[in-house]
C-alpha cells in the first residue's frame, strides 16, 4: 500500500516526468549503494565500478518503476548501513526505520532483519567488541516491520507470498533462474 501511496504523490507531483526521475533516482541510489560498498569493503575503484556496472547489466530487466524497486532501494541502504556498521556503530540503528518504510513498500523487507542476522554471525565469528548489538539491532527491525497498518501480520504476508501458488508461479521474480531467458 505504500508504495502506491508514494508513486501517486509523485505522480501529483511531477506528472509523468516525474515518475521517470523518480526511478532514476531510485537506481542512481541502488547502484550508489552497491559502488560503496565494494570500496568501503576493500576492492579498488576500478574492480567496485565494474563489478557495479555487471550488477546493472544483470538486474535491467526488473528495473521497472514498481513496488520491488523501493524494496530494491532499502535492500541497499540497509546493507551498506550494515557493511558500516564497525566504523560507524551509531548508524546500524537506522536500519529498523528502513525496515519500517520497507514493511509499508514492499514485501521482500524480511530482508532488512536476515542481513542483519547473517551480520550478528559474522560478528561472532570475529569476535569484534559488543557483536550482539547487530543481533539486538535485528530484534528491534523485526519489531519495526509491523508499524503497517496490518502490524505483525505483516510476517504471515511475507511468508505467505514464498508458499503461495498464485505468487510463485505466475510472478517473474518467483520463477527459477534459467540461462534460457534474459529475466
Amino acid at each position: 500500500w505504500g508504495a502506491q501511496v508514494i508513486l501517486e504523490l509523485v505522480y501529483r507531483l511531477g506528472s509523468w516526468n516525474g515518475l521517470i526521475v523518480f526511478r532514476a533516482v531510485l537506481i542512481a541510489l541502488i547502484f550508489a549503494c552497491l559502488l560503496t560498498i565494494g570500496l568501503r569493503r576493500g576492492l579498488g575503484a576500478r574492480r567496485a565500478s565494474w563489478l557495479t556496472l555487471a550488477a546493472f547489466v544483470v538486474a535491467a530487466p526488473a528495473l521497472a518503476l514498481r513496488p520491488q524497486l523501493l524494496g530494491m532501494a532499502c535492500f541497499a541502504i540497509v546493507v551498506l548501513l550494515v557493511a558500516d556498521r564497525r566504523e560507524h556503530p551509531t548508524r546500524l540503528w537506522l536500519v529498523p526505520v528502513v525496515v519500517a518504510l520497507w514493511a509499508n513498500v514492499h514485501g521482500s523487507f524480511f530482508l532488512g532483519p536476515l542481513v542483519l542476522g547473517l551480520a550478528w554471525l559474522e560478528d561472532v565469528h570475529d569476535q569484534v567488541a559488543r557483536p550482539h548489538r547487530t543481533l539486538v539491532i535485528g530484534v528491534v527491525s523485526a519489531l519495526a516491520a509491523c508499524l503497517t497498518p496490518f502490524g505483525p501480520m505483516v510476517w504471515a504476508y511475507a511468508i505467505g507470498l514464498s508458499t503461495n501458488p498464485g505468487v510463485t508461479g505466475r510472478i517473474t521474480e518467483w520463477q527459477p533462474t534459467t540461462v534460457r531467458d534474459v529475466t
